[in-house]
């Protein structure tokens, strides 16, 4: 890449050039450098061309991953919001992918919808396959949020690996991997999650994609919390903040510090559990689905140590940004059980009772979506948040309201 540079391209063949470079930093999970090649392509390549949507894909990416949303939301203004000007090629449903799951990611459902109706109507089984798995993945991603089908999720994620697959498209299929054992883990189908997600690592060190690496790891280590395994997940928790910080992804670190915070509590370790949830809260400003469940890991130790009032106020924090955002990807459940325990906590048995009902039918309305009775059980009772808030409901009296 530098002897390229060297070379002192201009115009438009340096903007291919600096998109290059931008596919190279997002790839590495160095998403500032991404963005700053990004954006000199974006301005040295001809508007609507091929090239552009390269660019403007890989803006979209560092821009979600560093939580810009501003500029994830221009980055969409820039793409047809019409069949009659989207071009079924790879470049644009690179950029349409990219930009529709970012905007998901950070709460911009709105527009996120408006890009998913360019595709509406599109057959992905009849597209090649690197073309088909872009519209796959994105589909996946819409189902993460509300109204939530899961087991619809997974079954998207495996045709867009599939798809990779047969494509070739190593690094695809490799971060594929990992979203389809991210699917796996929010079904608690475990062993089938671990598996997944180990072989997506593998694979992810041999290509050197350290942020498809650190995914993998962060993903795997919530498994460990889930088994009773903390102690492992501390030190893989460590870990990845450690290398989430030397590449400064302020993203991949408060998710990591995130699990470390909820591994210490498992571990009874309290006090530092409220500290690293707490500076959790502090990182994760951009990135309100994390930031939401930092709130929540805090209000859940802070239960534990007995002080309920800091408890409801952290609760309160957590279930407010999933209102503003119209709901998480993941662990959302995890915010309702902190709301609904720290009011109880508090006294205020009726709104305690009004919240775990709505949690406890939000639960149900997912796993009656859920076809395969191994993976609706698994979700009701092998996800320990699930399990916690059928028991709570069945306990209050509310599981039949």
């Amino acid at each position: 890449m530098e002897r390229a540079f060297a070379c002192a391209p201009e115009g438009e063949a340096a903007g291919r050039l600096h998109a290059l470079a931008a596919t190279v930093h997002n790839w590495r999970g160095t998403f500032a450098e991404a963005e700053r090649a990004a954006k000199s392509a974006v301005a040295l390549v001809p508007a609507g061309s091929r090239a552009a949507h390269t660019a403007l894909a890989m803006l979209a990416w560092a821009s979600g991953a560093l939580g810009k949303v501003e500029q994830i939301e221009a980055v969409a203004s820039l793409l047809p919001r019409d069949r009659k000007g989207a071009a079924l090629d790879r470049e644009f449903l690179l950029a349409w992918y990219s930009t529709t799951v970012s905007l998901r990611d950070l709460g911009r459902h709105a527009t996120a919808v408006a890009l998913e109706r360019v595709m509406a109507g599109v057959q992905p089984e009849h597209l090649e396959p690197g073309l088909a798995g872009h519209i796959y993945l994105t589909k996946s991603a819409a189902a993460c949020f509300p109204p939530r089908r899961p087991e619809l999720a997974l079954r998207f994620s495996e045709a867009a690996w599939e798809a990779y697959e047969r494509d070739g498209a190593l690094r695809d299929a490799c971060l594929t991997r990992t979203a389809l054992g991210v699917a796996q883990r929010r079904l608690g189908a475990y062993e089938a999650a671990e598996s997944t997600l180990k072989e997506a690592k593998r694979v992810a060190i041999q290509l050197d994609l350290s942020y498809v690496t650190n995914t993998a790891t962060i993903h795997l280590g919530h498994i460990d919390v889930a088994r009773g395994q903390s102690a492992a997940a501390r030190t893989t928790a460590a870990r990845v903040i450690e290398e989430a910080r030397a590449v400064g992804d302020g993203r991949q670190m408060g998710q990591a510090r995130v699990l470390l915070a909820q591994a210490l509590i498992d571990l009874g370790d309290l006090a530092q559990a409220c500290a690293q949830a707490t500076t959790a809260i502090d990182e994760t400003r951009a990135y309100p689905a994390t930031q939401s469940i930092a709130h929540a890991t805090l209000a859940h130790a802070l239960l534990r140590e007995g002080r309920a009032l800091e408890a409801l106020a952290a609760a309160r924090a957590a279930i407010e940004i999933v209102t503003r955002v119209g709901g998480l990807d993941e662990d959302e459940a995890l915010v309702h059980l902190a709301w609904a325990e720290a009011l109880d906590a508090c006294g205020d048995e009726a709104a305690a009772r009004a919240a775990l009902a709505a949690a406890f039918n939000e639960l149900r309305a997912e796993a009656d979506a859920i076809e395969s009775p191994p993976l609706r059980r698994s979700f009701l009772e092998g996800v320990p948040e699930h399990a916690r808030i059928r028991a709570l409901a069945e306990a209050w009296g509310v599981a039949g309201t």
